[in-house]
């Protein structure tokens, strides 16, 4: 079983979304969603292997 897309749902609410797949888009991404006036989704994506 898989995930649903959660941005292409945030986005069907019209809502920002982004997603992060790696260390390096991580920033990036919470920087955009804190500067967005308004609802602000970020998917993490993180290896079900991954030692967190």
């Amino acid at each position: 079983m898989t995930n649903p897309d959660f941005t292409k749902i945030a986005e069907a609410y019209d809502l920002f979304a982004v997603r992060v797949r790696t260390k390096e888009e991580l920033i990036p991404a919470l920087e955009k969603a804190i500067r967005h006036q308004g609802t602000a989704i970020v998917d993490i994506v993180i290896d079900s292997f991954e030692n967190i």
